[in-house]
């Protein structure tokens, strides 16, 4: 909404966990956020890519950014 790179909220919706990498094309770093968006010490990563364990039913959200 602010024009800081894209949000991308992640939903594990069948009750499982283990595991995820989310990758987006293009971004330089993808970085963990709370609900409103807001930086969290949570999951990082570079090259357009972070990974990070899920647990059942759990919302996770992220800002990818242009490296």
């Amino acid at each position: 909404e602010n024009g800081d790179g894209v949000i991308v909220r992640c939903y594990e919706a069948l009750n499982r966990r283990g595991p995820v990498e989310v990758s987006a094309a293009g971004a330089g770093s993808v970085r963990e956020t709370n609900l409103m968006e807001d930086d969290e010490e949570g999951a990082a990563g570079e090259s357009g890519s972070v990974g990070f364990e899920v647990r059942p039913f759990e919302i996770r959200t992220f800002r990818a950014r242009r490296g």
